[in-house]
C-alpha cells in the first residue's frame, strides 16, 4: 500500500485547501510500518484517510485499523486522482 499526504488544488480554496492521506493498493505485511512512519511526519495533525484497496494481509489490515482508531482518524473508501 502507498500512503501520500494530498492537498487539494481546487480553485479558490487557498489558504485553507483540505488535506488528506491517500492510501492506495494491496495491504501487505509491511503496510502498518509504512503508515506508522507517515503518522510521525504529521506532527499530530489528524488528517482523514481515503482508502482504495482490494484487500490483502488480514493481520496487517487489523493492525492498520487499530492504529487508525488509536489516532482517532476519519476514514472513507474512495479514489484520489493525481494529475
Amino acid at each position: 500500500m502507498r500512503f501520500v499526504v494530498v492537498r487539494s488544488s481546487a480553485t479558490g480554496c487557498e489558504p485553507n485547501c483540505p488535506e488528506w492521506i491517500s492510501a492506495e493498493g494491496t495491504i501487505e505485511a509491511g503496510t502498518p510500518a509504512l503508515f506508522r512512519r507517515l503518522l510521525k511526519t504529521l506532527d499530530g495533525r489528524q488528517l482523514p484517510i481515503v482508502v482504495n484497496s482490494p484487500g490483502g494481509n488480514v493481520d496487517a489490515a487489523l493492525q492498520l485499523g487499530r492504529m487508525i482508531r488509536k489516532n482517532k482518524l476519519d476514514i472513507a473508501v474512495g479514489i484520489t486522482e493525481f494529475s
